[in-house]
């Protein structure tokens, strides 16, 4: 994922110019960003039961999301780019915030 982010990214779109030097900070920067986050992940999957249903849980969060922005682009002609992303943020985390609170069909039962 770093040199996904340096060659695809960084390279293309922020500095095409860019020396060596900083390619390798820019490189294990996002090493160490990615590792952490990789690791943040594996210790919230502690709890979870199955991989599984952790995915089916994610995918109900973010396909609401699309489905939003989707019925968003049928019902309106006029919305642009900022309303789509807003919608989408927006729809996202209501969503999140529906599953994860206490008392949801997410949430384990006491």
């Amino acid at each position: 994922m770093a040199t996904l982010l340096l060659t695809d990214w960084y390279q293309r779109f922020f500095r095409p110019e860019a020396g060596e030097r900083e390619l390798m900070r820019v490189l294990h920067g996002a090493s160490l960003v990615w590792g952490a986050l990789g690791t943040g992940v594996a210790l919230a999957m502690i709890g979870v039961k199955a991989a599984l249903d952790a995915w089916w849980t994610l995918s109900g969060i973010f396909a609401g999301g699309m489905l939003g922005l989707f019925l968003l682009g049928l019902i309106s002609r006029r919305a642009g780019n900022p309303a789509a992303v807003t919608a989408v943020l927006a729809g996202v985390l209501v969503i999140l915030w529906m599953t994860l609170t206490p008392g949801s069909a997410a949430w384990p039962a006491e």
